[in-house]
């Protein structure tokens, strides 16, 4: 639904898996119980796109991506 609106997942962070013993009575986590999911708008907008770097460098700490989104702000 958001991808319809026009945003982009951009990672899942503090994610919580949810733990079980499986059939061969070893501890397991592979399914995901819950996580916080954050999402930037596409767009083209250089100055959004300047706002959305500074956030995704100073809050989630991923340069690459910062570097990127202010590469393609022009």
């Amino acid at each position: 639904m958001l991808n319809s609106c026009g945003f982009e997942l951009i990672d899942l962070i503090i994610s919580t898996r949810y733990h079980y013993v499986a059939a061969d009575k070893e501890p397991t986590s592979d399914r995901l119980l819950w996580a916080d999911a954050f999402f930037f708008r596409v767009t083209d907008n250089p100055d959004t796109l300047r706002a959305q770097s500074l956030i995704v460098a100073a809050v989630y700490g991923k340069p690459t991506l910062a570097a990127h989104l202010l590469g393609a702000s022009g």
